[in-house]
């Protein structure tokens, strides 16, 4: 604006538009360089407190063990992470003592903490257990959790009679019975069915949840709930 007065005052008006405009052009590129500059370092800034933001909320998440930025910074240092992962319900290592378990030996992994429910426990030692959805801190490389997740993963095997359906079944104690006469405990029906003995219907008269020294008597009929498949089965033997 300046420059264009004086061009004004001194110079004739065709003149004066052939300088001015060059030079707002020039001015114009000048400081579209510096306010792009100013406004990338503000971007990188944001990007930089994004970033710093998320890294704080991982540690966060993953225990007070991260609570301590310094020991997280020299974990990282050594290429070593504290990976949080959840216990199966159906782990086979479940209830076993982390010594027998013989993981620091076998793959090279430690580990840190163990959460469960509201209570952490620091450092667990070699007596401790892990639980139905406990979350580990395991500490190791990269490499070594690619090896050791199969482990932790690992689920102990279920038999196919553990899964079937249990339902409502009877068993007659018939004039032929060898049941006469002989407890429930000693009758072995509870084995046999994989069950329970909730009920006996004697004529007119039931009995909830009879004592196991209930003996058996002619004509019982006898509730159970367990494999309906071996509660018929057994039926059948008695």
């Amino acid at each position: 604006m300046i420059i264009g007065f004086f061009l004004d005052r001194f110079a004739s008006t065709q003149i004066s538009f052939f300088i001015t405009i060059p030079i707002a052009i020039f001015i114009l590129f000048l400081f579209s360089k510096r306010i792009r500059s100013f406004y990338d370092q503000i971007e990188l800034r944001f990007v930089q407190n994004l970033n710093t933001r998320e890294n704080q909320q991982k540690i966060a998440r993953r225990g007070s063990v991260f609570s301590n930025p310094n020991l997280y910074s020299k974990l990282a240092a050594w290429d070593v992470h504290i990976i949080e992962a959840q216990v199966n319900p159906n782990a086979s290592y479940i209830g076993k003592f982390l010594v027998d378990l013989q993981w620091r030996e076998d793959y090279g992994i430690n580990i840190g903490y163990i959460k469960r429910g509201q209570k952490i426990i620091h450092s667990p030692n070699r007596f401790d257990i892990l639980m139905p959805n406990d979350k580990v801190g395991i500490i190791s490389t990269d490499e070594q959790m690619l090896v050791f997740e199969p482990v932790f993963n690992s689920i102990e095997a279920i038999k196919p009679e553990e899964t079937k359906e249990v339902k409502l079944g009877k068993i007659l104690i018939n004039e032929n019975s060898p049941k006469i006469g002989v407890s429930i405990k000693a009758s072995g029906i509870r084995e046999k069915t994989n069950g329970l003995v909730i009920a006996i219907r004697r004529g007119d008269e039931r009995i909830l949840n009879p004592n196991s020294s209930e003996i058996l008597q002619q004509d019982d009929i006898v509730w159970v709930v367990g494999d309906l498949q071996k509660i018929e089965a057994l039926n059948i033997e008695i």
